[in-house]
């Protein structure tokens, strides 16, 4: 009998055995068991683990919707935004009912910039279930960043009204009615938010701010604290209570609070590296690079405090030291978006930007959405001189990330340079709104203000500016440009005196103070205080540059050039030293030694095309056509977009008989980049002069002469296109306006014969 027992409890035992083994070979079962094992990984904070997890849901059966969509939200919390967009759009489309998914894309397009597929995803959620609290939230947020305060506000209320006791609800209606001018509502909205969640640290973070922007600071202050107090281990609270302090000009207050932030809580990530990330965003660059160094020495294995340290050395231009760290990076992961961006950002700032552009375009090929990458591109692009590409990238930064500062930036001082006053206020504005407490939008939107003419808007935003962010230099140089400009000097002087004081290596105020002294004829009072400056800043090459400008305004070439070598050795990554050194060498004579120059040059940095075309500029004036040609033809080999020698290249070949087709393609590529440019624009019809095609050219030339109305050469072309048409009129205006211009002109003799044609009657 109990032999028989043992024989029956073995067989249940066996075929227990065989159910398991039979479950555990079952995909389905498989796969919600790592489902489940991600969730609790997830409950736990171990987003990585529950990553892995749901990953090998995914790879037993790709069409598992929750799976994406819990790989999404590990994704969001690890800060890997475009990898939670894709796995965000693949859950949606596995199950377009999973209402949860859609509300989070759509807060991901709201986050990108993608205003109108954001309004598009709340209103198709809404027709779904009218009522959704989330989606009205996500309709409201949305049609407020798209200027309809009205229609905001009839859903954030709406939200309010089904949901009364949803504190994200009123949170989004406070903004709103803040938006509208309704402060005081706005104001007895959040404390309603407060009174529904009195736990909710974010309740109590967006009245503190709320108050910062209507100036209480000790309400603001009291309401940070006691956001701290409601959740202590949220370190983005202590650094907006940082900030706070910062915005106040107390940074010494800020600094130390940072310090006892990091000692108290030493081994969260986010908690240690605030005090570094507070120095950088200060420009205190010396304490940032020892605080990651010490940083790196206590916690080796953390990436982000690696990746810290190789940016600050970036910017300190210690390469050597970067790329080391940075490839032993990329040793263990090449595929490190990150430190791709990095090594591109060494090659451009060491002076090799052709590399830095195929690094990064490489990057970008493996994750298209990195808005860090994209700005990179931008500033790489830049330094080849591919202006209208750089551009490109970053806006498409902004698309991507609409609070990407430095983007933001570059799009304003660019606006600025090329006297595009509307979209520089509108990219400070975007930072402003990004960084209220910080000076530089408020001083970018003064410079746009002026460019303007209203000088008067321009002041009130650099006393803004000063307000908050007192120790900022910019505010003050700018300051003291529109004084100067106001011939106010001695204010100006002031105003230029605190700049530097403020930061020594401030080059803008010193190049504005400058260059108002030489305006009043004092260059060498300018000389002395640029040389003064220059004691105090020994390592600045933006100053042993202004130096040898001004000597060369004086024409005391020697030291002119002895300055700007100075300037070229200090920073090996910038040209524009050597161009001006290649310059003043031609100024004295000596085309030899200028052509000299930008052989070094290219012999240093070999793929910047920059140097091959300034070589074709000089062998052009010497009349060595044929060595341009080559010079600016191995330009465009290292850079085919590069416009302006693909132009030189073109006009040269329709002046020497060279290939019309090839010449007009060339001209059609400069044209499509520089659409603005007169002397583009006359390559352009000279090609199709030579080709015959006599209307399109007279259309150009008219456009190129209403720009430079004084170019003879543009009035020869335009005269010559009418003789072709047989407008005998038109023709003998233009040529004889050519000569007027320019009596010697290589075309003189050409023109008296064809106006000598002109004159015989028709035959």
């Amino acid at each position: 009998m109990r032999n028989r027992k043992c024989a029956l409890s073995m067989l249940v035992i066996a075929l227990a055995a065989v159910f398991v083994a039979g479950c555990s070979g079952d995909p389905n079962v498989r796969k919600q068991r790592y489902l489940q094992s991600g969730e609790r990984y997830f409950e736990q904070g171990k987003y990585h683990e529950a990553a892995i997890q749901f990953q090998n849901a995914i790879q037993l059966d790709p069409r598992f919707g929750e799976a994406h969509y819990q790989l999404s939200r590990c994704f969001a919390q690890l800060q890997i935004w475009s990898s939670e967009y894709i796995e965000l759009l693949r859950a949606v489309d596995l199950e377009p009912n999973n209402i949860g998914a859609q509300v989070e894309l759509g807060n991901l397009l709201l986050d990108g910039g993608r205003l109108d597929d954001a309004r598009d995803r709340a209103e198709a959620i809404l027709i779904k279930q009218p009522t959704n609290v989330d989606a009205k939230i996500l309709l409201a947020k949305t049609r407020l960043r798209l200027g309809d305060t009205a229609g905001a506000l009839q859903q954030a209320e709406a939200a309010v009204q089904l949901s009364p006791s949803r504190s994200d609800a009123l949170l989004a209606l406070a903004v709103v009615q803040e938006v509208n001018h309704d402060a005081g509502s706005a104001e007895q909205t959040l404390k309603k938010a407060i009174q529904v969640a009195p736990e909710s640290s974010s309740c109590a973070l967006a009245l503190a701010q709320f108050y910062d922007r209507q100036h209480r600071q000790n309400e603001a202050e009291a309401e940070y604290k006691r956001a701290i107090s409601l959740d202590p281990k949220d370190s983005s609270l202590r650094t907006a209570l940082a900030f706070h302090y910062v915005f106040l000009g107390q940074t010494a207050q800020a600094e130390s609070f940072l310090k006892q932030s990091k000692s108290d809580f030493s081994a969260d990530p986010k908690a240690y590296r605030m005090l570094g990330e507070f120095y950088v965003d200060q420009g205190q660059l010396d304490k940032a690079l020892d605080e990651f160094a010490a940083l790196e020495r206590e916690h080796p294995n953390d990436i982000a405090v690696k990746k810290g340290h190789i940016a600050i050395l970036i910017e300190k231009r210690e390469f050597a030291e970067a790329t080391g760290e940075n490839d032993a990076i990329l040793k263990k992961n090449p595929k490190d978006i990150d430190s791709l961006i990095l090594r591109g950002q060494i090659q451009q700032r060491s002076g090799h930007p052709a590399e830095a552009v195929q690094i990064l375009k490489t990057a970008l090929k493996s994750e298209p959405d990195n808005a860090g990458a994209h700005f990179a591109l931008g500033e790489a692009l830049s330094a080849t001189g591919e202006q209208s590409g750089a551009v490109t990238e970053w806006q498409t930064a902004v698309r991507l990330r609409p609070d990407f500062v430095s983007a933001q930036r570059e799009l304003a001082r660019l606006a600025l340079s090329t006297g595009d006053s509307k979209s520089a206020e509108q990219a400070a504005q975007a930072i402003i709104a990004v960084q209220p407490r910080s000076g530089e939008g408020y001083t970018l939107r003064a410079a746009a203000e002026m460019g303007r003419g209203d000088a008067a808007s321009a002041e009130a935003s650099l006393k803004l500016a000063m307000i908050a962010a007192p120790d900022n230099p910019g505010a003050y140089s700018t300051m003291g440009q529109i004084r100067a400009s106001q011939r106010r000097y001695s204010e100006a002087e002031d105003f230029f005196k605190q700049a530097l004081n403020r930061d020594p290596n401030y080059a803008d105020a010193l190049n504005a103070w400058s260059t108002m002294l030489v305006s009043q004829k004092k260059s060498d009072e300018a000389l002395a205080i640029v040389r003064a400056q220059i004691e105090k800043c020994p390592q600045s090459s933006a100053y042993y540059l202004l130096e040898g400008r001004l000597y060369a305004f004086q024409k005391r070439y020697a030291q002119a050039e002895t300055a700007f070598q100075k300037s070229a050795d200090l920073d090996t990554g910038n040209t524009m030293p050597l161009i001006l050194l290649a310059q003043t060498e031609l100024m004295e004579g000596s085309a030899d030694k200028a052509i000299a120059t930008y052989r070094s040059e290219a012999a240093r940095n070999p793929k910047d095309a920059r140097a091959f075309y300034l070589m074709g500029l000089l062998e052009d004036d010497r009349g060595n056509w044929q060595q341009a040609q080559q010079q600016y033809q191995q330009a465009l080999n290292l850079n085919p977009d590069f416009a302006l020698s693909a132009n030189s290249l073109a006009y040269s070949m329709l002046e020497h008989g060279g290939n019309i087709d090839v010449a007009l393609s060339l001209a059609q590529t400069a044209r499509q980049k520089f659409p603005e440019s007169a002397e583009i624009a006359d390559t352009l019809a000279w090609a199709y002069y030579r080709k015959g095609v006599y209307q399109s050219a007279i259309e150009l030339l008219q456009e190129a002469i209403k720009r430079e109305p004084q170019n003879a050469t543009f009035q020869y072309h335009l005269g010559m296109s009418y003789a072709q048409l047989d407008n005998r009129a038109e023709a003998r205006t233009h040529l004889e306006r050519s000569l007027q211009l320019n009596p010697s002109s290589q075309y003189a003799k050409d023109i008296d014969a064809r106006l000598t044609k002109l004159k015989q009657p028709k035959s």
